[in-house]
Order: C-alpha cells, then structure tokens, then sequence
C-alpha cells in the first residue's frame, strides 16, 4: 500500500501573520478602523497634552544628558496643557491657559529663526517686567540675589562669557588651587560661588598639600579627588580658565541679554521670558537670542522617561498625593486593558444581525475570548489550557463577507455528530461547526480553532437592549 502523502504544514507567512495579529488583532475592516481611532487618539494627546522630547545637546547637564545621536539623549515628557494649545507648526496658541514659574523647565521654539535646532529645553529665570542681571555665577532681579532652590545650588553657576576650554584644564586648575587652599585670582572670593568652591577645596587640601605636582597625579587619583567638586564649581573655575586662555573674547559680545545693563538687555518685556541653561558655560540660550514669547513655549518638562537609569522627577509631581498613581496607575491600566481585550474579553459592534438570537446591527456585544482557553500570543494555535466549546454555545468567528473581506460573524456551534462532511479537512487545528440560526437551508460552516474568536455572552449597547445571552444546555434550541 502506497504511503498517503504528507499533508504541508503551515507557511512561514502564517506564522508572521498569526504573531502580528497577537497584538494588532483580526484583519478586519472594524479592526483598521480601531486602530485608526487609536492612532488618532494619540496624536492628540501628543498635541494637547504630552509629549516625549530628545535632548540632543549637553545644554542642560548635568539635569539632563543630551546627544546629538537620535538613539541616545533623555528624553523628556512634556505637558502641553501647562500653557495652553498651539496651532500645529505654528507658533500661534489657541488661547493661554498659565504661565511658567522660575525655575521651571521648559521645551520651546527658538525665537532665532537661523537656529541650528530650533526646538531647544531651558530653564525659566526671568519673568514678564523683571529687571535681570547676571553677575558673579549669581542671578539678580530688580537688584536682589534671587536664592535658587536647594536642590539647584549644587548646579546652576550662571556665567557670563561662553567656556568652551578642555575639559583637562578645569581638573588641574581645581586641584591646583586646592593645594594652594584659595580661589583663582581675580575671582571674587565673597560670592556665594566661590564660598562653596572653598568649602570644597578644603575636603581635599590636606591631601593635595603633600602632592608635589598636580599634573603627575595617576588618573586614577585625580578622578577620585576632583569628584568632590559641584558642577557650579566646575562652571567657575572653567570660566576663569576660558578667560586666561582668552579663549572666549571674541564670543563675549554675543551674550547680552541678562548681562548688559542697558534696558533694551536687562528688562523683560511683557509676555515675554529669559530662560538660561544649565550648563551655562556651553549653552546657546537666552543670553544670546534674547527673550522668549510666551507663543514660543511649547509646556513645561515635568519628568525624565528614558533611559530608565536616568528616569527623575522635574517639577515634584511624585511629592504629591497624586503623583505616583498617575505615574504609574495610568501605564498599567492601559496595559491591563489591553492584556483583557487580547486575552479575556473584548466588545463587538455587530454589522449583521440575527433575528434567532434576537441581534440587531449596531448591537454592542461582549466576546469572552477566555471561555475556550487562554492563548499563547506569537504561537498559532497554542494555548495555556483549552476548553471544549459546547453544542449551541452563540460563538463569534472569523469568515468573510460578500466582498471577501474579514469579519466577525456570530452563530451557534452545531454537534459534529449531527454534520454530514462531504470530504475531509484540510484545517491543522480543531474543527468546529457554526451555524447561522437565521439561514433556511440550516448548513454548517466548518470553522477552525484558529478562527473561533471566542463566546458571546452579553448585549452590553444599547442600554435599552441590555441583557446577558444564555448559553443553553446541550441538546436545547438556541435562543431565539
């Protein structure tokens, strides 16, 4: 007896359709349109409410660590509704829902139209009708010190000429003079810059005393002592190397906005901001491009998302009640309702009805997708555990329309006992028969594991409509 052939199995093109479909769902016109209601959702929540931003510089370090590669930077999220909508591409708003406070971090359109990344992220200093001076790393307005918040001291050392000297010449001025135990000369040693700078020489004077020449240090050792240095320190010592080195003289006239005192510099018009970056030494800011409209200001950052090494809260939100709920409650439930519509049960706008089972078109109905097993996503056909759909059970399932194209039907799974199979099938996985309660001539459609999307169990919309659909026993009608 001639051996009967061996039956292919499934293409490697079902595979990649079966693991897509995990997370995109059926192929069908209703699902495309979800997706795209999805997608849409998203855009406006991009637009109105939040928004991830790269950093592509190091403008704003050590807050936040930028890149110029798109697959490196923090990247910021943003809230768009802090000050109000904006017309797409434009730098108009809608209308004006607040402003922003100093200190807050803010992503913004450069009002230099020659910019080189037009989109930057800065810190707001100065506000509306302030007078705004920057002087010994220190900002005044309207001729008083402001005091920078505790967690910022360690940071922010405003300067007044751009620093950019290698990074060598910084370490070996800082422990030089660490040795020496005083400032640089011609530092003002009574700013409250130069008061922290001494506090932290003198950590490490007494061990710098006994070093014979700073340059020959291991690298070693000069890593582990320069490390007690703040980054505001760095900022001051860096900016009086950049000016020995007169590296910065022909940069200094390009910063006026904050520094000179001419009321053109100094003032900050109406509806208008001065914001600085943190890195003050290497950031093209305001001091530069001048003051920022309100129109400008895209919101306000109020986290880091990644990478998650560097995930930070920017404004305390997470100090609130509320914080880490919306954090994290908002994330998870989206993903958990997801996981139920994937793997539990999902609702369905019917697009055909059924006079048998009292199913009109337009009826929202639910789907138990759990009620024949749990799935495994990615492997066709696998599951966690299985249950033998019943007889009579009212099931919805995949097939197709009058144009062919994919959809969800609902009928009633029939008693393969009682089906007449005309040859044998060709399905791999379990063969189950529906039944169109509403067709006269009372054929089966053969229908494969794969496409038994899962039990209809519910009318759920309209509410005047709202009921549970009883599975009968086996051997009963359906419901009519």
């Amino acid at each position: 007896m001639a051996a009967s052939p061996r039956k292919p199995g499934p293409s490697p093109l079902a595979y990649v359709q079966s693991a897509i479909e995990a997370i995109t769902g059926p192929w069908t016109a209703a699902n495309a349109k979800s997706w795209i209601k999805l997608i849409g959702a998203l855009l406006l929540i991009n637009w109105l409410f939040v928004q991830l931003y790269r950093i592509p510089s190091g403008s704003m370090e050590p807050t936040l660590m930028g890149d110029p590669h798109i697959l490196y930077g923090d990247r910021v999220a943003v809230n768009k509704a802090a000050f109000g909508p904006r017309i797409p591409f434009t730098t108009k708003r809608l209308f004006k829902l607040g402003s922003p406070n100093r200190w807050d971090i803010v992503v913004l359109r450069s009002p230099d139209p020659n910019a080189e990344n037009p989109v930057l992220i800065k810190r707001v200093v100065g506000l509306p009708g302030e007078r705004v001076h920057i002087k010994d790393g220190q900002l005044f307005v309207d001729g008083t010190a402001v005091e920078v918040p505790e967690r910022l001291k360690p940071i922010l050392y405003y300067t007044t000429t751009f620093t950019p000297q290698p990074a060598d010449w910084t370490v070996s001025a800082l422990l030089y003079y660490a040795k020496e135990g005083h400032v640089p000369e011609g530092v003002n040693p009574d700013s409250p810059g130069s008061k922290r700078l001494l506090e932290e020489m003198a950590q490490i004077h007494a061990e710098m005393a006994k070093v014979d020449d700073v340059e020959k240090l291991p690298a070693a050792d000069r890593d582990r002592l320069v490390g007690v240095f703040s980054h505001s320190s760095r900022l001051l010592v860096g900016s009086w190397v950049a000016e020995k080195a007169k590296i910065s003289v022909g940069q200094r006239a390009e910063l006026k906005y904050g520094i000179l005192e001419e009321d053109q510099y100094a003032v900050v018009p109406p509806d208008r901001y001065l914001v600085l970056g943190d890195n003050s030494g290497n950031s093209y800011d305001g001091r530069v491009y001048g003051w920022v409209p309100h129109d400008n200001l895209y919101g306000r950052a109020f986290g880091i998302a990644f990478p998650p090494k560097h995930w930070s809260d920017l404004s305390g939100f997470t100090r609130l009640w509320w914080g880490y709920p919306v954090l994290f409650g908002i994330p998870l439930l989206i993903v958990m309702w997801e996981l139920k519509r994937s793997f539990v049960a999902f609702s369905w706008r019917l697009h055909e009805g059924s006079a048998a089972l009292d199913l009109r078109k337009g009826d929202r109905v639910r789907i138990s997708r759990i009620a024949f097993g749990l799935r495994v996503p990615f492997f066709r056909g696998l599951a966690l555990w299985r249950q033998a759909p019943k007889p009579d059970d009212v099931v919805a399932y995949l097939g197709a329309d009058e144009h062919g194209h994919s959809i969800l039907h609902v009928g009633v799974l029939v008693d393969p006992a009682t089906v007449v199979r005309k040859k044998k099938s060709d399905h791999d996985t379990p063969i189950h028969f529906v039944k169109d309660p509403d067709a006269e001539d009372g054929l089966a459609v053969e229908v494969s594991g794969e496409e038994l999307v899962g039990r209809v169990s519910a009318v759920i919309w309209p509410l005047s409509r709202r009921r549970r659909i009883d599975v009968p026993a086996p051997g009963e009608t359906a419901p009519a």
